[in-house]
């Protein structure tokens, strides 16, 4: 577990955050940095590069981890839950991907589940690549031309049609297994 990871706890309410931020980092050694749902959220956590959120509410946290409380909180049983989530894969190395609040992406076994649902969708290398490259990319999104040279080594000055099939298909099984419209194209590329 690299204890060089930052644990976000974003509230509202600063009677709750300040020594739920020190309960953290005493007994999880884990940096804690309190921020309100006001601040630029998805700034402030590129910025520092969290691996972690944990709220009182349910918020649009993109490719990082987001575990919502409820109160009262059974702080023992959160405890687990954060280290089980680093274990599981918050590090920069891991296996797992996180694709918003719901969705995790296997890379070892190219697999993409949802959290909730216990759904399942088994995924090509091919697409397993792909899905992979538009979460990291985020909001900014992932240039054909970076897809066609990473997943595939082509020089984006051939004319193909690999890319978009692929892309059709992997949004053919998400839509199927999990009823969501995830992958976006935009001008020159695509995101989540």
């Amino acid at each position: 577990m690299d204890k060089q990871q930052t644990i976000y706890i974003l509230s509202d309410n600063r009677d709750f955050i300040e020594p739920f931020c020190a309960l953290v980092t005493r007994e999880l050694g884990f940096g804690c940095l309190a921020i309100s749902p006001q601040d630029n959220i998805q700034d402030n956590i590129q910025a520092s590069g969290a691996s972690l959120i944990i709220s009182d509410k349910e918020y649009d946290a993109k490719n990082i981890p987001l575990i919502v409380i409820t109160l009262p909180i059974h702080i023992n049983r959160l405890l687990n839950e954060i280290e089980q989530c680093f274990a599981l894969g918050a590090s920069a190395n891991s296996d797992l991907v996180y694709i918003g609040p719901d969705l995790q992406l296997s890379l070892q076994n190219k697999i993409v589940s949802h959290k909730i649902s216990a759904g399942e969708v088994v995924l090509t290398d091919k697409e397993t690549q792909l899905l992979h490259m538009i979460a990291q990319a985020g909001d900014s999104g992932v240039t054909r031309e970076a897809l066609l040279k990473e997943v595939w080594g082509i020089d984006s000055t051939l004319d193909t049609h690999t890319l978009e099939t692929h892309i059709y298909r992997l949004r053919k099984k998400l839509r199927d297994s999990f009823d969501m419209e995830m992958i976006k194209a935009f001008e020159g590329g695509y995101k989540l």
